[in-house]
């Protein structure tokens, strides 16, 4: 009777212990990426988790809103891209296995300095009208 107890008490621990899944081992990563200073949403912008060893991603919809599913609980590095703004990254996203992180993301358009530009033209006094 005594080895019935003990095995039938060793099977349910180790019944247990296989039953428990992870799944407060990962969180939605969800948001909105609009441009900081017209506030217009920007869809097709590139969201993705860096440095966690597998890729996770989305593109923002026409609303500018985006979900990543799956993404493993803890410290996260967010990279935003979007052509025509600057990369943004937001390192150290806490993403915690008790609600989903929602992000509200403002990208600065890109300005590059370029030299100016003269245009000069010349007409052709056989061919004009």
């Amino acid at each position: 009777m005594k080895y019935f107890i003990v095995f039938f008490l060793f099977s349910f621990s180790f019944l247990y212990c296989f039953s428990q899944e992870d799944e407060d081992a990962f969180q939605t990563v969800k948001g909105k990426v609009i441009d900081k200073d017209s506030k217009t949403p920007l869809w097709g912008a590139t969201v993705m988790i860096v440095d966690s060893g597998k890729v996770y991603g989305a593109i923002t919809d026409t609303s500018g809103y985006f979900k990543i599913e799956n993404v493993p609980v803890g410290r996260q590095t967010v990279k935003v891209t979007y052509i025509g703004y600057e990369d943004l990254e937001l390192p150290n996203v806490l993403v915690n296995s008790e609600q989903d992180i929602s992000l509200n993301v403002q990208m600065n358009e890109l300005t590059e300095k370029i030299q100016t530009v003269t245009v000069i033209a010349t007409i052709d006094k056989d061919k004009a009208p």
